[in-house]
């Protein structure tokens, strides 16, 4: 709904965004009030059940180069989703998705699995699913991916939790193929240079500044790193 209301107004624009967190996504601890934070010149607010949203406003000799990606590559685990609901997935190849994604993640859920339920995200971090996506008449994707018909093109979410032998994740999924990601911590570093480079590439102007968005997941090991300061 909010997406579809950013269209009607602003038309065909490219909206970037992600979901708030705090710091149990990356170093276990409790799961606090997870908020948002609005504000302007005049005052600032913080909501913990809200959506915000900033606007980038260019004048007619300004340019500007955006530049989407992520630092995964395919796994060899895969299957079919064939049970979901929303964003609960409830059954990869006719088994409960939770006993599924313990096995693909060699048994770094297990605790959850046996409770029947608790936070996955951290376990789950470097392993995100690729899914199908859903909506390619929608939002003109159509004209930003390519047009080959035979081509599945797909999204990528994270788990967040167990509850019974269903998965919570990020976003929704629908019955399908999903293959598990990977991301080494150790090529991290040179993922995220390679993407800079990339982006860099694309601009076809001189570059005056940037702004990076990165998942919490990706930034705290990146904080973690010398190299990347190096580089």
């Amino acid at each position: 709904a909010v997406l579809e209301g950013i269209r009607d107004v602003c038309g065909d624009v490219p909206i970037f965004g992600g979901s708030a967190a705090d710091d149990s996504v990356v170093d276990g601890s409790e799961n606090g009030v997870w908020w948002q934070l609005k504000g302007d010149l005049a005052s600032w607010d913080v909501h913990d059940d809200a959506v915000a949203l900033a606007a980038v406003w260019l004048y007619q000799d300004a340019n500007v180069s955006c530049f989407l990606s992520h630092c995964f590559g395919p796994g060899q685990r895969k299957g079919s989703i064939s049970k979901a609901n929303g964003r609960l997935l409830h059954e990869i190849d006719g088994r409960p998705a939770a006993e599924v994604l313990n096995e693909w993640t060699d048994g770094a859920l297990e605790s959850q699995v046996t409770a029947g339920e608790g936070l996955i995200q951290k376990q789950t971090m470097f392993f995100p699913l690729a899914v199908p996506h859903q909506d390619m008449e929608q939002w003109s994707l159509k004209r930003l991916l390519p047009s080959d018909p035979t081509t599945v093109h797909h999204r990528l979410i994270h788990a967040k939790a167990i509850h019974g032998g269903s998965v919570e994740c990020y976003g929704e999924v629908v019955p399908g193929e999903v293959r598990m990601l990977e991301e080494k911590v150790s090529d991290m570093t040179g993922s995220f240079t390679a993407l800079v480079k990339t982006a860099m590439e694309r601009a076809s102007f001189e570059i005056k500044g940037a702004v990076v968005n990165m998942c919490a997941g990706f930034s705290s090991e990146l904080l973690r790193s010398d190299r990347i300061m190096e580089q």
